[in-house]
């Protein structure tokens, strides 16, 4: 890609990150220019990945105003680069209607820490940001966005689990997202050794008395993950996490055993989506009996808590 090229891609960039994309039809002409300038779509593609810049690009969190560094070969970093949010629109804004300032965020499975910027003007400076990522690369730009933001992060280059240990974390793709500790040969593209932790060792410190949300996306992973925080879901908390039958099936676990581990904490599951009017977007949150097939995230809290109560549940 030419300089020219960039320069021309960052103008429209900066213009579409200002788009008021509450508009259902801005919002569809949005991801059309989206896909005219070659970004790609949701997944890693070699031969359009490549048409892009390595070198790290800054820009600023559509909502949270925090500073970003992205790399344009990665979609997910691409995509926040053009619309200044995480990829994830609808749990940008789930955190938004739970988190109040002096509230905690953990943050595990953190990556380069897309969500614990979004989090963090949220909690604000009385509250409190802990994030847990094992793959050494992506950890360096997590703690990197922290320092250039000035957050007062407690950061753990570490994986969690349900006991202390060092496992194999491999990745299968090239955007650093896509790493697992649950064995994946058929996929493997590299793999290093790293530390895995229990949560309620790492977290000792952790002011339970302040309403907690978890946020939890490790591949599968998830069960001895909620298994090493042990007690801390007695607490105050909500619990977001990506439920994969795939994923879980790999790691010798599966989605019944994922709900049961939170259910005997008292956490129910609820699913969230964003509701879209032709002028307006609102978030959904609902309880749920069916489990899809497919992978999806939940949201897991009291009935009873302060977050059912944020979100007038």
């Amino acid at each position: 890609m030419s300089k020219f090229e960039l320069m021309g891609r960052k103008v429209a960039a900066t213009l579409m990150r200002r788009l008021p994309v509450q508009v259902r039809r801005i919002r569809v002409l949005r991801d059309k220019a989206y896909i005219a300038l070659g970004a790609g779509g949701w997944d890693d593609n070699d031969e359009l990945d490549r048409r892009w810049p390595s070198a790290l690009q800054m820009t600023r969190g559509r909502r949270s105003g925090m500073r970003m560094k992205l790399d344009l070969t990665d979609w997910l970093q691409r995509r926040a680069y053009f619309t200044g949010r995480f990829y994830q629109e609808d749990l940008e804004d789930l955190l938004r209607a739970l988190l109040r300032s002096g509230d905690n965020f953990v943050d595990i499975g953190a990556n380069i820490g897309l969500v614990t910027l979004h989090a963090a003007p949220l909690v604000g400076q009385k509250g409190s940001l802990w994030a847990f990522e094992p793959n050494p690369e992506a950890f360096a730009r997590l703690a990197e966005h922290m320092s250039l933001n000035g957050l007062q992060a407690r950061l753990f280059n570490a994986g969690l689990g349900s006991e202390v240990s060092t496992l194999t974390l491999r990745r299968f793709g090239r955007h650093t997202g896509k790493a697992t500790l649950v064995e994946r040969p058929d996929a493997l593209m590299e793999s290093v050794s790293v530390s895995v932790v229990r949560g309620d060792e790492a977290l000792e410190k952790l002011d339970v008395s302040k309403p907690t949300v978890f946020k939890i996306d490790v591949e599968g992973f998830e069960v001895p993950v909620l298994q090493g925080l042990g007690n801390l879901l007695d607490h105050e908390i909500a619990v977001i996490i990506e439920v994969s039958p795939t994923w879980l099936k790999l790691a010798g676990s599966s989605a019944e055993l994922l709900y049961r581990e939170l259910e005997r904490h008292g956490l129910k599951p609820y699913r969230f989506r964003l509701q879209e009017g032709r002028f307006t977007r609102k978030l959904n949150v609902a309880s749920f009996a069916d489990r899809p097939t497919e992978q999806y995230d939940c949201l897991f809290m009291r009935p009873d808590s302060i977050f059912a109560r944020r979100l007038g549940v």
